[in-house]
């Protein structure tokens, strides 16, 4: 009941975050791209990296401390960390293969679910 605590709590902050940065670069795009999301995925998975390798080392950082930041402020800014430290820790383990499958599997199915979706609510619609 605590982590789903922690989740929840941290969750309710990494999504008002989130939200934060990408009002504030609205009015900024690099190369088309929109810059707020494009910085939440980059400082995410920095962020996330920062965590993993602390709690690697430091036995300070409890369970719940890092359920609350890896799983609830991380994941709900951004999920692509978390899809970031899943490719790692395949790539860890030397599964290139299986790593590159994922990434191009994720990207491609994730966005085409998307458009399948849109496309559903249309026929529906």
């Amino acid at each position: 009941m605590v982590y789903i605590l922690a989740v929840a709590v941290g969750g309710a902050l990494g999504a008002v975050l989130r939200y934060l940065v990408v009002i504030g670069m609205s009015n900024i795009s690099f190369i088309g791209m929109p810059a707020g999301v494009l910085s939440c995925n980059i400082l995410g998975s920095f962020l996330l990296g920062i965590l993993i390798s602390c709690s690697m080392k430091d036995p300070l950082i409890s369970e719940n401390l890092r359920i609350f930041l890896q799983v609830g402020i991380l994941g709900a800014f951004t999920t692509f960390s978390t899809f970031a430290l899943e490719v790692f820790n395949m790539t860890e383990k030397g599964d290139y293969t299986v790593a590159m499958i994922y990434v191009v599997l994720s990207v491609i199915l994730s966005i085409g679910g998307l458009f399948l979706g849109i496309s559903f609510y249309r026929l529906l619609a």
